[in-house]
């Protein structure tokens, strides 16, 4: 069976190991591939884009192609209007506004030479001009423009084509092979030339010619990949009905990350004579290392552990076994702690390989929405991969080596794979196979007991430690004493900011009551909480997706999150299978469908953003992501201001509302709670200690939607209804705090009394009134205040039933303002404002330093040398971009309101623009898909597709050069 047609069974996932190619990761980047083999849809693509052909004109007709059960298409008779619309919605590359590298493959036969053949045309419009390449009326592959191959095709006989094309002039190719021989072999031929194809929603053309060049001919396959091909690859494609020229290359797979190491191993059968080749130029791997291989039954695992490796830094290497060689990937080493950079993880649990629903579709989803985030480099900024267990259905030796040689490549060859072990990994018992793959001992928690080695461990990327569990087999003292021995350290390195726990089963999962384990809810969970630095508990098992809280016990009152990643590719739990589905207080959101998740650690600020990408839970083929969760953590971020307790005071009704003032703070509220005693001042037994949260998502509409049912919607957490009828006579006291989507928790408001009358009548009425001042003042109650967010309650004397209360929130030394800090240093420096200024004129905010002072923008400028009446920078503005020189180092305090801009204009050529927000923003995912081709900094520099970067954040307070290729805007 030829290669080209064993894509599809690749692109379909089929159970059968021996059905798909071990070659299998040339095509892990192929943005299109139109087989003509779906049974109901001819121009089906069979990638995982879902981009179909469309047919203009007389439409082809199927035909059979040369293999039993193989399709291919008839094109119809010369015309203008007959040709194959193609839009893939690539993304520009190779240094221009279009699609400058890419790689197109064709399985062809032509019934007759004398003619000409058009096959490609890269014009947005199908008659525009002449096609792009050409079969000629003797058979040679090309164009005049360029040249034709030296080979003649034959008639009425099958050949596979490959054009290789990279526009660079100095530096790209322009290749034509068939049946994987080269054939044409040239320079690149212009960036956004002719052969350059169109981005986004545009479109080219297939069989397309601006006369009739266009005469029928059958075409069994075409494959599009938005990167040039090297030789090799496309000599180990093979042609239509030859062999492959080279040997399948060998599958490399990345573990046991840091900063200067990492572990490569991969399964071949030769033994005594494999190496790695690696170094920091893929053109230059001159560092040789042997590898260490095993007997794995009948196959042979081999290992090197690179060392001495230099942080943030890319290596480029070849695993080479005897005469079989892997192709040279890439990989980057983590940062260390207090780099400006981020750490970026994916998260998944429950492939299931073996009986899997679809994890193909999630594993290249997932890769989609690394190019989408990071650009097609995404290793350079992914760091690593981890997995909750149950990777296997029964860790059988064909499941594991299915895994390693086909599965994983396609991402574990550029970042590392770590997992914890799930029950289902444990189904071929025992799992000495398992074990055998991976080399976790540099990690584990007890690497010199041949019973607890690699069974769970602990790793550090940059400024965030990774704990790995095993709730399956070591669920006993000598594992949770280890993890608050490991927890305790992690809380005194100053140098580690977050940590991060994995394990297969959960404490309580919602959609699947024997999920739960009593060991990880009772044990586990009260070592975690005693940990500030612990920010999430991640697992698996349950296949659908479940976020929670869990309160922590330590005094920084801010707590930590649980979740349920199961949705990797097994098959999916649905409400409507669970009749002992139970909603649980410490769960906030449950979902059904195939998932992942991408964690985002900023370690300059501390923080983390977390997204859920959900492919839903109708389609098993389905790649297309919708964002169906995120949440983040900011250590910096102050907690919730403390709230007023307003309403009942004094006298009230049996049953009053209790009425908080809303939370104040730099978050979104989560969670409210109140409490009520009849022991003023004493709330160890309240009677009242209800906490409620912004969401409680539990079941859904089902098939086919399976839309969220979320049964807090509408709820007000500022108040709580009383149920149950209080004493008459009797005196209580109720107080209020609030949580914040940060998890941080607020202080406790004052506490409020009120004493009740059965005949009250609760009717009230308040407003809110804020007061800033500067030392001290006298409010409306005669009282005096001077401490910043303080509360304070007053009731209007009223001769009506209801009350009229006036609420008091005082803010210290102008409190609506911040103040923004700028270092300067003396000379040059670029910088911007993320307020607007109280005073925004330059001889105000520049007063330390006027005297020397210039100030420069696009189109405009100040010198403290020139009369004010020719200057033509007065004030500054939020959000623009400035250079100044400074006479000497100092710096700025800056006070004003926070910028309201939300998009910063570019026009074509160079621009300097201020970061009008208050926190690092990552450059890849905020232009990815913009027209910018290089930003500067005095820093730095960015530009797309480059590994040199030096630039990877946009920093507040700093400007930036930025050249656009087009005029465009970016959204903050």
């Amino acid at each position: 069976m030829r290669l080209f047609f064993m894509l599809c069974i690749l692109c379909s996932w089929v159970h059968v190991f021996s059905q798909t190619p071990r070659n299998s990761a040339l095509w892990n980047d192929v943005k299109g591939y139109w087989s003509f083999n779906h049974p109901t849809d001819l121009w089906y693509d069979s990638s995982t884009y879902n981009n179909p052909l469309v047919p203009k004109g007389t439409a082809p007709t199927r035909v059979n192609a040369y293999f039993p059960d193989d399709y291919a298409i008839q094109t119809p008779a010369a015309s203008r209007q007959n040709h194959l619309q193609c839009t893939p919605k690539l993304a520009a590359n190779g240094g221009g506004t279009k699609v400058n590298q890419y790689t197109l493959l064709l399985d062809i036969k032509v019934p007759t030479l004398s003619l000409w053949y058009s096959l490609l045309q890269t014009n947005v419009s199908p008659n525009a001009d002449d096609g792009d390449i050409f079969v000629d009326p003797n058979g040679k592959i090309g164009i005049g423009g360029a040249g034709y191959s030296t080979r003649q095709i034959e008639a009425d006989e099958w050949v596979r084509i490959v054009f290789v094309c990279d526009n660079n002039t100095t530096n790209g190719v322009w290749k034509i092979f068939l049946d994987g021989e080269l054939q044409v072999s040239l320079g690149g031929q212009g960036i956004d030339g002719r052969f350059a194809l169109p981005t986004a929603s545009q479109s080219f053309y297939f069989f397309a010619d601006d006369g009739t060049e266009n005469p029928p001919l059958q075409c069994a396959g075409i494959a599009l990949w938005s990167k040039t091909l090297t030789d090799k690859e496309v000599q180990a494609i093979g042609g239509y009905n030859e062999p492959t020229s080279v040997a399948y290359p060998i599958q490399p797979f990345l573990q046991t990350p840091t900063s200067h190491s990492i572990y490569v191993s991969w399964l071949n059968d030769a033994k005594n004579s494999s190496i790695i080749n690696y170094g920091t130029q893929a053109d230059n791997l001159h560092i040789q290392k042997p590898a260490s291989w095993e007997s794995i039954s009948d196959y042979t695992w081999h290992t090197v552990k690179l060392e001495n490796l230099t942080p943030s830094t890319t290596y480029y290497y070849q695993c080479v076994s005897g005469n079989d060689s892997s192709l040279v990937h890439s990989f980057r080493t983590p940062p260390v702690a207090g780099a400006d950079e981020k750490i970026i993880i994916a998260l998944y649990s429950d492939i299931h390989i073996g009986a899997d629903r679809n994890a193909a579709v999630v594993l290249q989803s997932m890769q989609n929405t690394f190019v989408e985030l990071y650009g097609e480099q995404w290793q350079e900024h992914v760091t690593c991969i981890i997995s909750n267990g149950d990777v296997f259905q029964n860790a059988s030796l064909p499941e594991l080596v299915f895994f390693y040689d086909n599965y994983i490549p396609p991402v574990g060859s550029r970042v590392p794979f770590m997992t914890t072990i799930g029950n289902h990994d444990l189904y071929t018992n025992p799992p000495t196979y398992y074990y055998q793959f991976l080399k976790y001992d540099d990690f584990s928690a007890f690497p010199h007991d041949s019973q607890l080695n690699e069974k769970y461990y602990s790793f550090i990327l940059g400024n965030s430690l990774f704990v790995t569990l095993n709730s399956e087999t070591a669920t006993n003292t000598t594992q949770s004493n280890w993890l608050d021995n490991t927890l305790l350290e992690a809380q005194n390195n100053a140098a580690i900011d977050f940590v991060f726990i994995n394990a297969h089963h959960p404490g309580k999962s919602e959609m699947w009551q024997t999920a739960n384990s009593n060991w990880m809810q009772n044990t586990i969970y009260p070592i975690v909480a005693k940990y500030s630095k612990v920010a999430m508990v991640s697992h698996g098992h349950t296949h659908c997706y479940e976020r929670g809280v869990i309160q922590s016990t330590h005094s920084d009152a801010t707590d930590f999150r649980t979740l349920i990643l199961g949705g990797g590719g097994g098959w999916l739990d649905y409400w409507t299978e669970n009749s002992d589905a139970t909603d649980w207080p410490q769960t906030h959101r449950t979902l059904e469908g195939a998932h992942f998740v991408i964690l985002e650690i900023d370690m300059p600020t501390k923080s983390y953003e977390a997204t859920m990408y959900s492919l839903g839970a109708s389609s098993r083929t389905n790649t297309t992501t919708t964002i169906m969760d995120s949440f983040h953590g900011r250590k910096l971020q102050e907690a919730p201001n403390k709230p007023a307790a307003i309403f009942p005071r004094n006298i009230a009704s049996n049953s009053p509302k209790l009425q908080a003032a809303d939370m104040i703070g730099f978050d979104e509220v989560m969670s409210s709670q109140f409490q009520l005693t009849a022991t003023p001042g004493n709330y160890t037994a309240p009677i009242v200690n209800s906490l409620r949260d912004y969401e409680n998502i539990f079941k859904s509409s089902s098939a086919p939607d399976y839309t969220p049912i979320d049964k807090n919607a509408g709820i007000d957490l500022s108040s709580y209804q009383i149920s149950s009828a209080l004493q008459n006579g009797t005196t209580y006291a109720w107080r209020v705090r609030y949580r914040d989507k940060n998890l941080k928790w607020s202080e406790w408001s004052d506490e409020a009394t009120f004493t009740v009358q059965n005949s009250h009548n609760d009717c009230y009425s308040w407003q809110y009134d804020t007061v800033y001042f500067t030392d001290s003042f006298t409010w409306i109650d005669g009282k005096t205040y001077n401490q910043e967010n303080t509360w304070a309650v007053y009731t209007e004397p009223s001769q009506s039933a209801c009350k009229d209360i006036l609420v008091l929130y005082a803010q210290k030394n102008n409190s609506p303002y911040i103040t923004q800090h700028i270092e300067l240093e003396q000379g040059w420096n670029m910088v911007s404002f993320y307020v607007n200024p109280i005073n925004s004129s330059i001889e105000t905010i520049f007063s330390s330093i006027i005297d020397g002072i210039t100030i420069k923008t696009d189109d405009a400028f100040y010198s403290s040398l020139i009369p004010t009446e020719l200057q033509s920078i007065t004030q500054v503005e939020c959000g623009k971009g400035y250079l100044l020189h400074s006479p000497k180092a100092t710096t700025l305090s800056v006070e004003g309101t926070l910028c309201n801009v939300q998009n910063s204009n570019l026009n074509t050529g160079w621009n300097i623009i201020g970061i009008p927000v208050g926190q690092s923003v990552g450059i890849q995912s905020l232009i990815n898909s913009l027209p910018i081709h290089t930003i500067k900094s005095f820093e730095g520099f960015y530009t797309k597709d480059s590994t040199l970067n030096s630039l990877h954040t946009l920093k507040p307070g700093k400007s930036y050069y930025i050249q656009a290729i087009d005029s465009t805007s970016i959204q903050w």
